[in-house]
């Protein structure tokens, strides 16, 4: 058996994976926090 090279395909998939997840809860987080300032705004009047 050979050795894998560093940048074997499935590194590469598994940080961009690792990444992907990371932008998605990011966007998650933000839409997140704009509904509940909204949701402030509209009780406090």
């Amino acid at each position: 058996m050979r050795r894998q090279k560093r940048n074997d395909p499935n590194r590469v998939f598994n940080e961009q994976f690792k990444g992907n997840i990371e932008r998605a809860t990011n966007k998650i987080g933000r839409s997140a926090d704009q509904e509940i300032h909204q949701s402030v705004k509209i009780r406090m009047g």
